[in-house]
């Protein structure tokens, strides 16, 4: 009792922790008398069954709290084994085996959630509905899993039947084109034939000569410089086709090489066929410094498309077909979306084969908003760009640059946004000697 400093004999009931390591109590156990021992050893037991249940009512309460908050099968495979640690201990077995049930649930749970994201993925692919199948498979029976795998299926075949009508429709359309370009040419020689012969009976054969042999030759002289073979694929240009030349990256795949750059011909005057890319083939800011007159001359825009771009789009013997566009400065008043008046300007347009058309060009060869609309290549989108697009013209008093909305229509904006998109505009010379 001096040892535990405790003043009545059944105090030591409430010592915080066993004494039989002391040597007083071996002292008991040796020399005291065997009522003596009983109740010194009575209050060993009754310290041990007390902290005991002290420390399983502590176990309890903790795994109870955690069981509450659980929500993975990792969590509840946690608590099950804090239960199994106190099996004995009130109703602990039963809440360990109800854990493990509810960790089976949990696993389900999250199988059924990672598949029905897949299913409701925007652009879902035939690949993500069979890797969704496997995952309802694999948990049949639970929740609608079974409704979900006949679902999956349902909408793969639709897929299927979608991508079979898309390419029945390419091939019915590339043949209507091959129709088309054999009429053309049928065509074309008809009324050569037909003016052939009414040169002949007016008496103006040299006239013909004029009008017709120099093209033939013209034509002769295209394939013999750059092959039979461009020419063929290119075939009759006019107003409105594609044609393909050069190639850029556009799938966003490096390993599998550049692709071939389509292009819309917006005109055909004198020998020369005026183009722009179908698609926008890259995304840059107008003019990368700030607080600076921001003409097209001086942008680095241009000189962008005029070194890095040109380069890497065009073989020299492409390059020696882009012409370069004559000067011209043009004035003209433009309405911004707010509906106020704008000076633009479009100044010295001699600086490189490769340029953007301007505000009244883009007027001109398209004639509403939806032919103004450009979408962007995958390399574009990967790398930030949207489907607005420049234009070369910009306001002297404000420092703004015209540009063509994703919706098609015609704004003026800061010139060092870092997502419009670059769709290049040249003129091919067919008259290149």
């Amino acid at each position: 009792m001096a040892e535990l400093r405790v003043r009545k004999q059944e105090d030591l009931n409430h010592c915080e922790k066993p004494f039989d390591g002391s040597s007083n109590y071996q002292k008991v156990m040796r020399f005291g008398d065997d009522e003596l021992k009983a109740v010194v050893q009575g209050y060993i037991e009754h310290i041990n069954d007390r902290n005991e249940k002290t420390r399983l009512e502590t176990a309890y309460r903790a795994a109870c709290d955690i069981m509450h908050s659980a929500q993975s099968e990792e969590d509840y495979k946690k608590v099950s084994n804090l239960f199994d640690d106190i099996s004995e201990y009130k109703d602990s077995s039963v809440l360990a085996e109800k854990c493990l049930e509810d960790a089976e649930a949990a696993r389900k749970n999250a199988i059924f959630s990672t598949a029905s994201a897949k299913m409701a993925e925007t652009y879902a692919q035939i690949s993500d509905y069979e890797a969704a199948i496997k995952m309802f498979e694999s948990i049949s029976g639970w929740r609608s899993a079974d409704e979900q795998i006949t679902s999956c299926h349902k909408r793969i075949e639709e897929i299927k039947a979608k991508e079979e009508a898309e390419r029945l429709e390419c091939e019915r359309q590339a043949e209507i084109a091959r129709q088309e370009a054999e009429r053309r040419v049928k065509r074309n020689k008809k009324i050569r034939n037909i003016i052939c012969a009414v040169m002949v009976f007016l008496g103006l054969a040299s006239v013909f000569v004029v009008v017709y042999v120099i093209p033939i030759l013209k034509k002769n002289d295209f394939i013999a410089r750059y092959g039979q073979e461009v020419y063929d694929r290119w075939g009759v240009i006019e107003k409105g086709a594609y044609i393909t030349f050069g190639q850029y990256e556009q799938d966003n795949d490096i390993e599998n090489g550049k692709e071939d750059i389509e292009w819309l011909v917006l005109a055909v005057e004198d020998g020369k066929v005026l183009l722009i890319s179908k698609y926008a083939l890259d995304v840059q800011p107008y003019n990368i410094y700030r607080n600076v007159d921001c003409k097209w001359e001086t942008c680095s825009l241009r000189e962008w498309l005029n070194s890095t771009f040109i380069d890497n789009a065009f073989s020299d013997s492409e390059k020696a077909m882009i012409d370069t566009p004559g000067t011209g400065i043009i004035r003209n008043a433009f309405f911004d979306g707010a509906k106020t008046m704008m000076d633009t300007t479009d100044t010295n347009f001699t600086h490189g084969q490769i340029f953007l058309l301007n505000v009244q060009e883009v007027e001109k060869y398209f004639k509403s908003d939806d032919a103004r609309q450009c979408e962007v290549t995958a390399y574009v989108q990967a790398n930030g760009g949207v489907s607005t697009w420049w234009l070369r013209t910009f306001n002297r008093s404000m420092n703004y640059v015209n540009y063509v909305t994703s919706g098609g229509s015609i704004l003026a904006g800061d010139y060092m946004n870092s997502t419009f998109s670059v769709r290049p505009a040249l003129w091919l010379d067919f008259d290149t000697q």
